[in-house]
């Protein structure tokens, strides 16, 4: 079934190369209505997670705060929307496979794509001790902070439980491999974060758009990774949808999504 669906796009077009910044004439943000065929799209739910609130995920992680609001005020009624549709949801839990077990979806997925081992290099000691003084520099400057910022993500559990019949993946091939049992061309992403695991990590947009599936995010049900000099704007936010927007997909937003394409 066709829907046609509000969605942003971003002209990355019309830039004038006799000016000394062509891209201040590029045509930007523009809202146009899309077809989306709501057989062949599924809604993705990755690392929508119940974070414990430790002193060291909050000095690390400052965009907990900002997720924990829109899990509580839009996450609720859009996961009942999209339940109630015809689209399918797809939760994504890549890196945290401990907290899969229990799950039907996940043993599902399991047992038709098994997990293949990654190649990787035997790292030697002292690329070991790199590692680890990068993420001592960059996470956790002692190793209190260390400890208890390892012990804050091995606790991590679902904010938005999957239900038994809704399939959990933790790696692209069990991803792509759904997409292809059920004919499924187009991803729409929630959850945390756009600039960082719906982007880069195992599942998101550069595993699936390199699988020649269409990559797009609900704009409010997300958020970005800042810095401290990006925080006040929240840019890296409005980057990480500018990139799902230019390399993939559209940016929609979730009262939309629900008075069109989960209507049906």
């Amino acid at each position: 079934m066709q829907v046609f669906v509000p969605a942003y796009y971003y002209a990355q077009q019309g830039a004038d190369p006799t000016i000394d910044h062509p891209g201040t004439t590029f045509g930007g943000w523009n809202e146009t209505q899309v077809p989306f065929e709501t057989d062949k799209t599924a809604i993705v739910v990755m690392h929508v997670w119940d974070a414990p609130p430790t002193a060291a995920l909050l000095q690390h992680i400052e965009y907990i705060p900002r997720a924990n609001a829109i899990i509580e005020r839009r996450f609720p009624s859009f996961i009942r929307a999209a339940r109630a549709s015809s689209v399918r949801v797809i939760h994504v839990a890549a890196g945290f496979e401990s907290v899969l077990k229990s799950y039907p979806g996940y043993q599902r997925m399991l047992e038709k794509y098994p997990l293949i081992p990654q190649p990787a290099i035997e790292p030697s000691k002292e690329l070991l001790a790199l590692r680890d003084l990068h993420y001592r520099l960059t996470g956790a400057d002692t190793q209190e902070k260390y400890d208890e910022l390892e012990a804050g993500y091995e606790n991590y559990t679902f904010a938005i439980e999957p239900l038994d019949e809704e399939d959990v993946v933790c790696a692209p091939h069990q991803l792509f491999g759904l997409c292809r049992d059920h004919g499924i061309e187009h991803l729409i992403y929630t959850g945390f974060a756009v600039n960082a695991c719906l982007s880069l990590s195992p599942c998101g947009l550069l595993d699936m758009s390199r699988c020649g599936v269409m990559c797009s995010v609900v704009g409010d049900l997300t958020t970005g990774v800042e810095n401290k000099e990006t925080c006040v704007a929240q840019s890296n936010r409005d980057y990480g949808l500018w990139q799902f927007a230019v390399q993939s997909g559209f940016v929609l937003l979730s009262e939309a999504l629900k008075n069109t394409l989960l209507a049906n």
